[in-house]
């Protein structure tokens, strides 16, 4: 059960003269079963990416130092004892065990793994037994260079198409979202 997605999500603040539209996000989307269960909400995101006067507006919610989630429960930051991933995540939690059970060493050394690859950002949630794994991406990714005027069986068409599409599948292998190991209760 893997969904994926290009995503340019922009707001509008202002109205007339005053208007101005935002960038919020612009990339790829991947949600995901992540075959394990949990209850609680945990989020990494870039190092320094908390303003702490306007927070951080990511998967739908305003994140500030600490916020109240719904039910009450706040989520907090989670202090794990490997340097290296705090290098490029931030790591935020409403259960700080569940989120100790969530990110083994092998899935963190992926994650980093997936930032060096892509040269950019990820933005990750796991919320109601999913991953939601965001990739900033400057571009259009499924058509930028693809030459839309030529046909598909345009050689660079077709190599460009199908790279693209490799990069994509890639994430679930990086990630082993393809692979049942834990069950379920």
């Amino acid at each position: 059960d893997i969904i994926c997605a290009e995503v340019d999500a922009k707001h509008k603040t202002g109205s007339g003269k005053n208007s101005k539209t935002v960038q919020v996000f612009k990339g790829i989307h991947f949600s995901a079963d992540f075959h394990k269960h949990f209850n609680g909400i945990t989020i990494m995101h870039p190092p320094n990416t908390i303003n702490k006067h306007s927070g951080l507006r990511i998967f739908g919610m305003q994140l500030s130092e600490t916020t109240t989630m719904t039910g009450g429960h706040e989520i907090e930051k989670v202090v794990l004892e490997n340097p290296d991933f705090d290098e490029f995540f931030e790591l935020y939690s409403t259960d700080q065990v569940e989120a100790r059970y969530i990110l083994s060493l092998s899935l963190m050394e992926r994650f980093m793994y997936l930032c060096q690859r892509f040269d950019t950002s990820l933005y990750v949630s796991f919320v109601n037994s999913r991953v939601n794994v965001m990739i900033s991406w400057p571009g259009d990714f499924i058509d930028d260079g693809i030459e839309l005027d030529k046909p598909l069986e345009h050689s660079e068409n077709i190599q460009l198409f199908l790279e693209e599409i490799d990069q994509l599948l890639s994430v679930v292998d990086e990630l082993n979202l393809n692979t049942r190991i834990w069950s379920k209760r």
